[in-house]
């Protein structure tokens, strides 16, 4: 069994749970291995093709030439991604995983599960209760009375996050704190257009599970927890922007026709000069 963690497992259990629909239309076979509508198949197939790539990247990322024939098996493997030869209404064993290039692809699973996980997928039921609390925070942020180009803005970062959830078993964790990290950043800039304190609390809270749930436990030089760190800056996401302080102009070089970075006691010898003494002598 493939190790959802890293890339190669990914791609192993997809192809595998491809493998499953044959008989049925190639188009068809994706759409039932993804739980999508048929119309939707093109979309994840590109995401499928950039785990193909993470795939080939990870395996020259080892160094170790006994890694070397990954790459080709990984192309072997794309003809059941996008087949040069077989029209997407034709049966999808035609364009079957070969056996030995999927039997490579569960060997480097392994290895990349015991040297560089991605990170462990949350259980069926945290991932239930997240879709879900995206899913109701959608549905407020379309109720919610807020500036059209925020609100879309919005949307759009809780549809990634949602697609990411939903499909774990393509991006896996990383792809996930990618959608929180965007979603995050779109409520820093944001966030405090929202007026509405129940939609308010509703984001901070589902931005506080993701991060607990997704985000990499390391703890900073000053020895706090990423974490301690995660909610402060979330129970500030939605605060309204702090004013700016300016600082004056820096000393201008006054022989020059503009500003120039002055060396270090440069501006206090030009302070102790006397203009006018100078121009006497």
């Amino acid at each position: 069994m493939p190790y959802l963690d890293n890339p190669a497992g990914r791609l192993h259990n997809l192809l595998e749970r491809y493998a499953q629909h044959s008989k049925s239309a190639f188009q068809q076979a994706w759409a039932l291995t993804l739980d999508v509508p048929t119309e939707d198949v093109p979309l994840y197939l590109g995401d499928i093709t950039a785990l193909m790539r993470d795939v080939t990247r990870a395996a020259t990322g080892t160094d170790d030439p006994a890694y070397a024939p990954i790459a080709g098996h990984v192309r072997m493997l794309s003809e059941c991604v996008s087949p040069a030869n077989l029209a997407w209404n034709q049966p999808a064993t035609n364009a079957a995983p070969n056996p030995t290039a999927m039997q490579s692809l569960l060997m480097f699973s392994s290895y990349l599960h015991s040297v560089g996980p991605d990170g462990d997928l949350p259980d069926a039921q945290t991932l239930a209760d997240l879709v879900a609390q995206v899913s109701d925070l959608i549905e407020g942020v379309k109720a919610a009375d807020i500036e059209a180009s925020v609100k879309h803005l919005l949307l759009d970062r809780l549809a990634e996050v949602y697609r990411a959830l939903n499909h774990l078993d393509i991006g896996g964790t990383d792809a996930a704190r990618a959608a929180m990290d965007a979603l995050a950043m779109t409520t820093a800039v944001y966030g405090s257009t929202v007026k509405d304190k129940d939609l308010v609390d509703k984001f901070k809270k589902t931005l506080k599970t993701l991060y607990v749930t997704f985000a990499i436990a390391v703890t900073l030089a000053d020895g706090i927890p990423t974490l301690d760190h995660t909610y402060n800056v979330v129970h500030h996401l939605f605060d309204p922007p702090q004013a700016q302080l300016h600082l004056p102009p820096g000393p201008q070089d006054r022989r020059s026709d503009g500003p120039v970075l002055l060396p270090p006691g440069k501006v206090e010898s030009m302070e102790d000069e006397d203009p006018e003494h100078e121009e006497s002598s």
